[in-house]
């Protein structure tokens, strides 16, 4: 079941993007909600660290490479990218470590 909410959290959190990628407030909103209610469902403290790190480290790495020219954002509001860019970041952390915590070997 963990499987399957796991998934369902991160086509979320991609189609909010997908969706609503122009309103910015809207879905860096959406992805913090979804964010909020996903460590609800799994409370581990190494997933808050997680997802702070991710959500600081994946922006500052892409603004990195915008600035040597790699891409660039159509509506940046901050640095170069969308508002709601960390917030995503922090969800793609926290889908990778719950869905590995729930693999067999």
């Amino acid at each position: 079941m963990r499987y399957i909410i796991s998934i369902v959290f991160a086509v979320l959190s991609l189609g909010s993007v997908v969706l609503w990628w122009k309103e910015q407030v809207v879905t860096a909103a959406l992805l913090a909600l979804l964010a909020i209610v996903f460590i609800r469902m799994h409370p581990q403290k190494r997933l808050l660290y997680s997802y702070g790190v991710a959500f600081v480290c994946g922006p500052f790495a892409e603004i990195a490479a915008m600035s040597a020219g790699a891409w660039q954002y159509t509506e940046p509001l901050v640095a170069g990218i969308p508002l709601w860019l960390p917030f995503l970041w922090g969800n793609a952390a926290l889908f990778i470590l719950v869905l590995n915590s729930q693999k067999t070997v």
